[in-house]
């Protein structure tokens, strides 16, 4: 979980947020199964100190989205000036 996290930071620190996303993804299912979220969810008193990882992966992941869509708004909208400023 902790490398495919690295490899997540990696690739947004190389602007390939596509990619970051993908890691990071793969970092989260990870820590669902490290913290055994699907045997938490039945439980009706959730801490987030039970799921520290998951809930750690799932924000980056939520952060990382976010951030895509911004990059894919803006260039689209830096397309009408094609590439000419």
């Amino acid at each position: 979980m902790k490398v495919a996290t690295n490899i997540a930071v990696y690739y947004e620190m190389k602007d390939s947020i596509a990619k970051a996303v993908e890691w990071a993804t793969i970092a989260q299912n990870l820590a669902k199964k490290i913290d055994k979220v699907d045997q938490i969810k039945d439980s009706t008193n959730v801490n987030l100190r039970d799921i520290p990882n998951f809930y750690q992966t799932s924000f980056y992941v939520t952060e990382l989205n976010k951030r895509y869509d911004s990059l894919t708004k803006i260039k689209m909208q830096m397309s009408r000036f094609n590439d000419v400023f």
